[in-house]
């Protein structure tokens, strides 16, 4: 009994030091705001800072192009306040100065998001 009591709080240390460690690995990440006419790897390399890679995507020509993670703010208005909620998260194609987001099974382009960055 003794035995199976220590096993289960030590499972349970090992994985509040896991998240620990994932909470602080999480907080280097940073949003930046992409300028006008501007790509994710641009606007990170710009801070000094690496673009989140989440990928490539292919075309029917067999060209293939990296893909970053960007993010469309989001807003609610309550009366007269606007109140942000956070960022629909997106991707960025690099050919594009866009951030495609999904909605109701489409993808829509956006020109004003931000990029998903880490320190180099």
């Amino acid at each position: 009994m003794k035995t199976k009591i220590l096993i289960a709080s030590l499972a349970v240390l090992l994985i509040g030091i896991f998240l620990v460690e994932d909470l602080v690995w999480a907080a280097n990440y940073s949003w930046l705001a992409a300028p006008p006419g501007t790509n994710c790897d641009t606007t990170c390399t710009r801070a000094g800072q690496a673009p989140v890679y989440a990928g490539a995507e292919g075309s029917k020509s067999g060209a293939t192009a990296q893909l970053f993670v960007c993010g469309v703010p989001t807003s609610a208005k309550r009366g007269r306040r606007q109140y942000s909620s956070g960022y629909v998260p997106g991707k960025n194609v690099t050919d594009t100065f866009n951030c495609l987001v999904p909605f109701n099974g489409k993808e829509y382009a956006q020109k004003n998001f931000v990029c998903l960055c880490v320190p180099r």
